[in-house]
């Protein structure tokens, strides 16, 4: 019995020292090899890892389903926002899959067909997909169902950048929003113009509730508003080599690191 209490006592005093945690202040989710996380529309939480699975929690962070596919790839990157779809890209194999709520898999299939070098893809509200190509530097939007690109833009004709290390895309609500790495975060309208800037600087993945933008900045975690840009400070953060993103929802900011889930309030 003291040997458990021990080993927890020293757990927790390992948290504190690795991940700034006060003891007792929040709940941990623990997992090797955390890649992305994302909510659906109900709450349910969905985790990412370099070993190519999917795992879903309740609201109430209960691990319900997992789906491991055979193939070991790690997942690049995954969206749970529409239509009860998670869409997951995979970098390393220029493919992205879908799968349902119930974690079983609906459609699987490869980008070379459309893309150089994809490295940011995108779910469309439309079904479609949003692919960053890397060998043009271009946006393109894809209709699977027709096998068609129907967008097509250089980034270098519309902006001016030092330069292109786009690391995320991502729809909302009619928007598209491009993560370049240290250079901005670029906003699109669905038709493929080029609308404005966020004047904010993150290498790390970004995540939106209602109508906040969610970001890393440098030692902490802050909030800007898509349409007022007013930036907000939320939370301070330690071990920034280890973290992936932030999730929030109307209860609950979530530190997502390589290797656990920090429930911040």
């Amino acid at each position: 019995m003291k040997s458990d209490f021990k080993s927890r006592l020293w757990a927790l005093v390992f948290l504190f020292f690795i991940y700034g945690i006060a003891p007792g202040q929040q709940q941990l989710i623990s997992m090797e090899g955390i890649t992305d996380a994302d909510f659906d529309k109900l709450g349910n939480l969905y985790l990412s890892t370099n070993q190519g699975s999917i795992i879903k929690y309740d609201s109430s962070f209960r691990k319900t389903m997992t789906y491991a596919p055979e193939d070991i790839i790690p997942v690049t990157s995954i969206d749970a926002t529409y239509n009860f779809r998670i869409f997951g890209f995979y970098k390393n194999d220029q493919s992205y899959r879908l799968i349902d709520r119930n974690l079983k898999l609906l459609n699987e299939s490869r980008i070379t067909e459309w893309a150089g070098n994809g490295i940011a893809a995108a779910y469309g509200s439309d079904h479609s997909i949003w692919l960053f190509d890397d060998l043009d530097l271009s946006l393109k939007k894809i209709n699977p169902a027709l096998n068609q690109v129907s967008i097509d833009i250089r980034l270098p004709l519309v902006i001016e950048a030092r330069t292109y290390s786009v690391i995320q895309l991502e729809e909302y609500q009619n928007r598209i929003f491009i993560n370049n790495s240290g250079e901005g975060i670029y906003v699109f309208d669905v038709f493929g113009n080029f609308l404005k800037p966020l004047e904010i600087y993150t290498s790390h993945f970004f995540k939106f509730h209602r109508e906040k933008l969610y970001f890393i900045d440098q030692d902490a975690v802050k909030s800007i508003d898509i349409y007022t840009q007013e930036i907000e400070f939320l939370q301070k953060i330690n071990d920034l080599e280890k973290i992936i993103t932030v999730l929030c929802n109307d209860h609950q900011i979530l530190l997502i690191y390589q290797e656990i889930v920090l429930m911040v309030r």
